[in-house]
């Protein structure tokens, strides 16, 4: 009966549901940003100029900002057109440091369960957008909704092939801790969200598709994935913009590698913050997997915020030697 079952497995069905998923919960996070960011207008400029006086306050300004538009990719994109006119460029490495940390919210908030009431989410959001006055908060709420329905579409997408042998061993067999790294930064840049990959992760985790270990991972990748954004956004800008792109590739590098050689001490942590003693838990693990990311981000920030010059430094180094190789290669073709 189990083969027949097997055999019968609608795969279009299955991966157009996944997908789909997907796209509802790209579109949700992204219209949800937009209209936070409508509600919250220039005073995103102000907490993030006014808070970045020094390091603390700018860890607390990129809390708040990436809080606010659920995108640490957004946060980097201002600064990168922030600096150096609104604030130095020292200053920004708190705002990078704190961004990570806000933009843990919207996993810890699909951990909590709270996804069952997604379509609750879309009928309030739904009737306060009729509202003149309410009408960005609404669409807020909507886009929430949304966003979490697309949760749940994916992992009612996942259940036929929770028991589908074939498909537990692949991805038993691609649980290389290098290879799954690879995969959260192939996928973050491609979807141009960290919060898509950890979402993800967090279906495939609950479906009991994924084990602790390689979500890390993944987790891991997925921050070093979201630094694509604002190096793509620093191109053709000053070096100071460049500078900014480079700091937040050399935090979340530093994380990761540090994360990779204490890998199962980091797992044992994760594993310890929530639930059962068994780390790979279909009901527990998708907390856990919401846990790495938030453990990673924190830690990244409290051991990282004292070298906030170091780290300056290295990427004003980095900058100025390949701003110099550059020169002397467009200095040589035009003497040819």
């Amino acid at each position: 009966m189990e083969d027949s079952e097997e055999v019968n497995l609608d795969w279009i069905e299955i991966f157009l549901n996944f997908f789909g998923g997907i796209c509802l919960f790209l579109f949700g996070l992204r219209t949800m940003s937009a209209e936070l960011r409508q509600v919250a207008g220039d005073k995103l400029k102000d907490i993030l100029t006014s808070l970045s006086g020094d390091r603390f306050r700018a860890l607390l300004s990129g809390i708040i900002l990436s809080g606010l538009t659920q995108s640490s990719s957004i946060v980097l994109v201002m600064l990168v057109s922030f600096v150096p006119s609104y604030m130095t460029f020292e200053q920004s490495i708190g705002v990078i440091l704190g961004s990570g940390i806000g933009s843990t919210l919207m996993p810890q908030l699909a951990a909590l369960n709270v996804t069952k009431y997604c379509l609750g989410f879309v009928v309030l959001g739904f009737l306060l957008s009729y509202k003149q006055s309410y009408c960005h908060i609404g669409m807020t709420i909507f886009s929430l909704g949304l966003t979490f329905f697309g949760m749940e579409v994916m992992a009612d997408a996942m259940k036929p092939v929770q028991s589908y042998e074939p498909f537990i061993e692949f991805v038993a067999s691609a649980s290389s801790p290098i290879y799954c790294v690879l995969v959260g930064i192939v996928v973050t840049v491609v979807t141009n969200s960290s919060s898509a990959t950890i979402a993800i992760l967090m279906t495939l985790g609950g479906s009991g598709v994924v084990r602790l270990r390689e979500s890390v991972c993944v987790v891991i990748g997925a921050n070093i994935g979201t630094c694509s954004t604002a190096l793509f956004a620093s191109v053709g800008r000053s070096s100071e913009s460049l500078k900014v792109a480079l700091a937040q590739l050399i935090i979340k590098l530093i994380g990761g590698i540090g994360c990779m050689f204490v890998l199962e001490g980091f797992c044992f942590l994760v594993m310890r913050s929530s639930g059962t003693t068994d780390p790979d838990d279909p009901i527990d693990l998708p907390h856990r997997i919401a846990n790495s990311h938030t453990i990673f981000n924190v830690v990244s920030a409290v051991l990282l915020l004292p070298l906030c010059s170091q780290i300056a430094g290295l990427s004003s180094l980095l900058v100025s030697r390949s701003s110099f190789h550059l020169d002397s290669t467009e200095s040589k073709t035009e003497k040819v």
